[in-house]
């Protein structure tokens, strides 16, 4: 159960990562990160708040796991979740529509790229060899 624990300890600071900004931040320090104006900023506020659920998902599925529960509705969810992430975004960046984005942003679209894939097979690995 530790690499479980692990890939959902890892979701919960990357999915922190994602929801503070897009939830908090305003569209002027957005820009300042290198993400390009967005006109539509209630369905980023809307995104942030999605990605506050999961959190939410995510946190109360390490605490099963703490208590000898597998969690394996929120390692459903994170396979989805993380899996379909890793996939559009590397759909994106091979298409090049992520040029525009400029510093911090492009980078931390990059490494989300990497992570989500990661912990995807990490999850799928926890559920073919935790789940009972």
């Amino acid at each position: 159960m530790l690499l479980t624990q692990l890939a959902l300890i890892s979701k919960i600071l990357l999915t922190l990562c994602w929801f503070f900004p897009l939830l908090f931040l305003s569209e002027n320090r957005l820009e300042k990160l290198g993400v390009p104006e967005i006109n539509l900023p209630i369905f980023v506020r809307l995104l942030g708040a999605a990605f506050f659920a999961l959190l939410v998902g995510y946190v109360l599925g390490l605490y099963d796991s703490t208590q000898g529960q597998f969690p394996k509705n929120t390692v459903v969810v994170g396979i989805v979740s993380n899996g379909l992430a890793s996939l559009i975004l590397i759909y994106f960046i091979a298409a090049g529509r992520l040029n525009e984005w400029q510093g911090i942003a492009r980078a931390a679209m990059k490494a989300s790229m990497v992570l989500t894939g990661l912990i995807t097979v990490s999850l799928i690995a926890g559920l073919i060899t935790d789940y009972d």
